[in-house]
């Protein structure tokens, strides 16, 4: 059973891995600055609106991979852009394998809560919109709230639950490649070397104590590492000194690539884990009713937002997100954006086919059953 108190990380973590990508690739093939805004605005708006992040907070196990991947789905979605099956699967498989490196490399249970609040200084710059500032400081205040007074083992125990989520996936990223952070099978190196976690001494002693408690004798030996110190844990403050690069947009360092947001699968011939929370077992009946009250809010979230004018010309501009290399098309990976028209939410006869589609939507009690699809839903507007 996964811990839950864990999914609200996994969200928050996994969609601040999703701007960076967006933005960078936005910036790369040099979308219009507004359009750009608009579409990192719009989904952020979303993804930090209170009252869904009040549903996401409430106890509840991590959903299985493909209700969280549906979820993301439908955020992507949030604005005026498009993204076909295979550019969503590639954008989600890079999403997991960053955030995954990031948990694996925490030295320290309190890098959980540092590795969120970077994701959401990040934020902070990109989307330069008062509301959604305000959305950042409710989104910090509640994970501090929530984490910020969890124990050590607490927190471990959140750590194993993500990472658990994340056991059976083993995807190529070029970018780690490159600096040599993953092997040819999918696997993280692991330098041991670098700064000691806040509290901790530098390995390379063992002391033995008499029963006053006075050190009586220390045994040297090889710690197997270059250390540097301690490193001070960093600040847990709406704008502070985090004292880590995990969460930080991995792709900044250089601009305007094309290769770095590149993944491929890697078949290690390994069976598959079963996915956590995926099957009818003890809980799953909580799981769905969260799925189902998550996948409702988001419906009227982006419901309530925007349509889709077809009847004008279509003003199209298709990004690439990532590299056309080796076994990808440059087909698969494409981002549209349409011309928008705004409407009242309030005014029903706007609305007649989405309310229709709204009075059918159900939640299934089939536990194999991932949210609705949203994107149909916002296919009936055009």
């Amino acid at each position: 059973m996964s811990n839950i108190h864990a999914l609200p990380l996994l969200f928050l973590n996994l969609g601040g891995e999703m701007i960076y990508i967006l933005e960078q690739r936005l910036h790369a093939q040099q979308i219009p600055q507004d359009k750009s805004v608009k579409v990192l605005t719009d989904i952020v708006s979303v993804m930090l609106n209170e009252r869904f992040l009040q549903e996401l907070f409430k106890p509840q196990e991590i959903y299985n991979k493909q209700a969280l991947k549906k979820l993301f789905e439908d955020l992507a979605h949030a604005s005026i852009m498009r993204l076909n099956t295979a550019s969503m699967d590639k954008l989600y498989d890079l999403m997991t394998m960053v955030f995954k490196y990031q948990v694996f490399m925490a030295s320290h249970p309190h890098d959980l809560i540092l590795i969120t609040l970077n994701h959401l200084d990040a934020i902070w710059n990109y989307v330069r919109v008062p509301s959604v500032h305000k959305q950042i400081v409710i989104v910090h205040k509640m994970i501090m709230q929530l984490y910020g007074q969890m124990s050590v083992g607490e927190l471990l125990d959140v750590r194993k639950s993500i990472l658990n989520f994340f056991q059976d996936l083993k995807i190529r990223v070029s970018v780690f490649m490159r600096q040599k952070l993953q092997n040819s099978d999918g696997k993280f190196v692991i330098d041991p070397s670098g700064l000691v976690p806040p509290g901790c001494d530098i390995p390379g002693e063992i002391r033995s104590y008499d029963e006053t408690g006075e050190i009586k004798d220390v045994t040297k030996f090889d710690g197997c590492g270059d250390y540097q110190g301690t490193r001070q844990l960093g600040s847990f403050d709406i704008h502070g000194n985090r004292n880590t690069d995990l969460g930080c947009n991995i792709y900044a360092s250089a601009p305007g690539h094309s290769d770095n947001c590149s993944v491929s699968t890697c078949h290690t011939g390994e069976v598959p884990s079963k996915p956590a929370s995926g099957g009818c077992s003890k809980g799953a009946a909580s799981v769905k009713a969260a799925q189902g009250e998550l996948n409702l809010l988001m419906t009227q979230l982006l419901g309530n937002r925007t349509a889709f004018d077809c009847n004008s010309t279509k003003d199209l501009i298709h990004i690439t997100l990532f590299g056309t290399e080796v076994n990808e098309r440059e087909e698969d990976v494409q981002l549209s954006i349409k011309k928008e028209i705004k409407i009242d939410a309030r005014r029903q006869s706007n609305f007649a086919e989405l309310d229709a589609v709204s009075r059918e939507m159900t939640v299934d009690d089939n536990c194999e059953e991932t949210p609705g699809d949203l994107l149909e839903l916002l296919d009936s507007l055009n």
